[in-house]
């Protein structure tokens, strides 16, 4: 409800156009607090201040609106808050938050755990299987834009992460799909994935 305290009224200044919507509008940029989503919470709401109008000022009293309840004073604590220029408050805010700049966003430990995980659950639908190769391939093309990972190490984690079971059919499916290739050769990782999407 417009003055609720969930959204509050938009100060005076800001003109109907330069309105932006309410931290708990659909259409308003959230912010989840983990450090890989910041980035992309900042870029939405400098763009959507943009499209209204809003200067830098505007764009950084935004922001703080729609920080995490439990972070909102923190932020508020930021030297930069209190200007009126965006790029050092885009820097400071993503001090709070290591892993946010993207050099250090994923590491071997992400893989690892998600393919533990992932291994611990047998592989029933596609829906499923979804799930994790989107996750997977969110973290492998990171570390291989960092040259952490190699094409033979994607596709060996790629096969970790399936349940026993389900790797030892699609394992059979691949002898029989292509029965010369040498066991000590690494699978291309699309050649995986089409071959479980078959095999499911």
């Amino acid at each position: 409800m417009p003055g609720s305290s969930a959204d509050p009224a938009p100060p005076p200044h800001l003109t109907p156009s330069k309105v932006m919507p309410g931290r708990s509008h659909h259409s308003g940029p959230k912010f989840d607090g983990k450090p890989w989503s910041l980035k992309r919470f900042l870029t939405e709401v400098h763009d959507l201040g943009f499209d209204k109008g809003l200067s830098k000022r505007q764009m950084i009293l935004a922001t703080l609106s729609y920080a995490p309840p439990q972070d909102y004073e923190l932020w508020l604590l930021l030297k930069s808050a209190t200007g009126d220029i965006w790029d050092p408050f885009v820097a400071e805010l993503c001090t709070l938050y290591p892993g946010s700049e993207g050099d250090q966003k994923y590491n071997r430990e992400n893989l690892d755990a998600l393919t533990r995980s992932s291994a611990l659950v047998p592989m029933t639908n596609h829906l499923q299987f979804g799930e994790y190769y989107c996750s997977f391939l969110t973290i492998t093309t990171f570390l291989k834009s960092k040259n952490r990972i190699s094409d033979q190490e994607c596709s060996s984690k790629f096969l970790e992460g399936l349940h026993y079971r389900f790797r030892a059919e699609l394992a059979d499916y691949l002898h029989i799909k292509e029965p010369s290739h040498h066991i000590d050769d690494p699978w291309a990782l699309a050649t995986l994935y089409e071959s479980t999407l078959f095999v499911l």
